[in-house]
């Protein structure tokens, strides 16, 4: 659907300033969309697949990942919520709302690349 209406303000010649108004808010919240449909799909697989446990209990085990994703997502969407009141409408020029756009999306996912991950231990060089 976004493509859809990107195409239709490129042909009216609105692409760019559209392009500007969302790219703010954009990845976060596309992102949130996307980790909240992950939760939906793991709590219906806990349901229609619970493999060798009682249903009840993949259900719970379903469940307790989908709040933690849920939990995780909820910033993500308040800050969209912030960047879209602050940012997007805002008279900054467009290259600096690309740009902070540009910032979030590459922080998120810097964050969700690494966050969570130890240090493996490094091999001993003399043994």
């Amino acid at each position: 659907m976004l493509g859809a209406v990107l195409g239709t303000c490129q042909a009216y010649g609105l692409g760019y300033p559209l392009v500007a108004f969302i790219s703010a808010l954009g990845y976060l919240e596309l992102s949130d969309i996307v980790i909240a449909g992950a939760a939906g799909l793991r709590l219906g697989t806990a349901i229609l697949r619970p493999g060798l446990l009682a249903r009840r209990e993949s259900v719970v085990q379903g469940a307790r990942v989908a709040a933690h994703l849920f939990v995780g997502s909820a910033p993500l969407l308040v800050a969209a919520g912030l960047l879209e009141a602050f940012v997007s409408p805002s008279e900054l020029p467009a290259p600096v709302k690309i740009g902070i756009g540009l910032a979030t999306g590459i922080a998120l996912y810097l964050y969700l690349l690494t966050a969570g991950r130890r240090a493996s231990p490094l091999p001993d060089a003399g043994r």
